[in-house]
């Protein structure tokens, strides 16, 4: 699906410029003809800026029912879900992982982050209704190709470091819950 999430990324920015084919259109009205670029980036914007979670509730009176305020806070999550519920609308689908954070980075402890569908993807297993594993690209080099990437899978996670062909191992890192901790937040489900 990368060619099709491409070709959206430039109707998205604009950037699919409008060409004359030289068919129908006489050579005097072509230099006189405006043509308006950014309805794609509209639309997706403006159903975005629409798309509001407020709070997350429970039928107790609880503020704060699932212990999560904390950790959302930490992560930024209500200014990240605008930019996730604007990806998620322009290529269909975002995805969410959460992975223990680098405390002595100043990560927090629970790290929640949103992945466009351009650099991360997974393996959706119909009969468990769930992902079964997922692979984000984490960094590219100036010509697009993947430079590292996180493999997770419910046992473990994989950071791998590639380059001139061949990939190696960085870190692996034990799963203690036995579950992917990587969801899809499809636009349409």
């Amino acid at each position: 699906k990368m060619p099709r999430n491409w070709t959206r990324t430039l109707y998205l920015d604009a950037k699919n410029q409008f060409k004359d084919l030289e068919v129908s259109l006489p050579p005097s009205i072509v230099d006189k003809l405006n043509v308006v670029f950014g309805w794609a980036e509209k639309s997706v914007y403006e159903l975005s800026n629409r798309i509001v979670l407020e709070s997350i509730t429970s039928p107790e009176e609880d503020s704060d029912p699932f212990g999560l305020k904390k950790t959302l806070h930490r992560n930024q999550f209500w200014a990240e879900l605008r930019s996730a519920t604007a990806s998620s609308l322009a290529y269909s689908t975002v995805f969410v992982s959460v992975s223990q954070g680098d405390v002595s980075r100043r990560e927090p402890e629970e790290l929640v982050m949103f992945h466009s569908a351009l650099y991360a993807t997974g393996l959706w297993d119909n009969r468990l209704r769930d992902m079964t594993a997922a692979l984000i690209i984490n960094k590219v080099d100036a010509l697009g190709t993947p430079t590292q990437a996180t493999l997770l899978l419910p046992q473990e996670t994989l950071v791998m470091y590639g380059g001139d062909g061949r990939w190696v191992l960085g870190s692996r890192v034990v799963n203690p819950t036995g579950r992917l901790l990587f969801h899809q937040l499809p636009y349409r489900p």
